[in-house]
């Protein structure tokens, strides 16, 4: 799973709206990986969530060029073909900030959408289907909700249904869009474990998020954003430094050492602007 047929990447990539538009993303290069796990970090207004919707395909970058594997996102038809739409969503599936439900289904019905790009032409639900939706609320902590109207959840619950309709989708990359907003500290620490268990299983997962310390637990990779650019990337240690956290936060931390043996580093306010 680590072979170039395995990544997603942008080539010095560009994003605005359109000709009148300020530039959103500008000369962006990044690399996404299966069996790692990569966290978009930086202040609101960076461009995380326009970068997450160039690698799933959903936008289309102004200059430079957007890759799924060994093929260009532009080699990927998009709808209205079902059936190529079906082939980008097996290999890339994002759940966008902003995800809810508005139509009154229940908790598994939106799970088992997750299921689309595998159903056959009756669209019935296999045995597979069903023991894949079935894991997937227990591991997002929603198995008791599964009757459940979508529709009476709490936006916190509704985050989880819908990362657990990522996970049904098998996609070799999981996008996830500020994963633990709105959680609560265990569902966010579950669902942390949950983004290291699935890049050990193959799946590349990429998540921006606005929690540091979350970032520099879990990631492998971490890429820094600051006004439409990167301006850092690789592994968390070298990419949250103090130094760089300053410049692009406005807000001095520091880093204390653990006295448990083999822990990591911990981040820790200690000044505002």
């Amino acid at each position: 799973m680590n072979s170039r047929e395995h990544t997603l990447r942008l080539d010095n990539v560009s994003f605005r709206p359109s000709v009148q538009s300020p530039l959103i993303l500008g000369d962006v290069s990044l690399e996404a990986r299966a069996g790692q796990v990569l966290a978009i970090v930086g202040p609101n207004g960076a461009g995380k969530s326009t970068l997450l919707r160039l690698l799933a395909g959903l936008t289309t970058p102004s200059t430079g060029t957007v890759s799924h594997g060994a093929r260009t996102a532009t080699a990927i038809p998009y709808a209205p073909y079902p059936e190529d739409d079906r082939q980008r969503a097996r290999l890339v599936h994002l759940v966008p900030s902003e995800a809810v439900t508005t139509f009154d289904f229940s908790v598994e019905q939106v799970v088992a959408m997750g299921r689309y790009p595998h159903r056959g032409r009756s669209g019935r639900l296999k045995p597979r289907d069903q023991d894949l939706i079935q894991q997937a609320l227990e591991r997002t902590q929603i198995e008791h909700l599964r009757h459940r109207s979508t529709l009476t959840l709490s936006s916190g619950e509704q985050r989880r249904v819908w990362i657990a309709r990522s996970l049904v989708s098998e996609a070799t990359f999981l996008l996830l869009d500020e994963p633990t907003a709105n959680l609560d500290l265990a569902h966010a620490h579950t669902l942390c474990q949950l983004a290291r268990d699935l890049a050990g299983a193959g799946h590349g997962v990429v998540m921006a998020i606005h929690d540091l310390q979350a970032a520099f637990d879990v990631s492998d990779q971490v890429a820094l954003m600051n006004g439409g650019k990167i301006a850092a990337v690789g592994p968390p240690g070298e990419v949250l430094t103090v130094e760089n956290i300053e410049h692009v936060f406005g807000v001095r931390f520091e880093v204390e050492a653990s006295a448990a043996e083999g822990s990591i580093a911990r981040l820790r306010t200690v000044l505002g602007r």
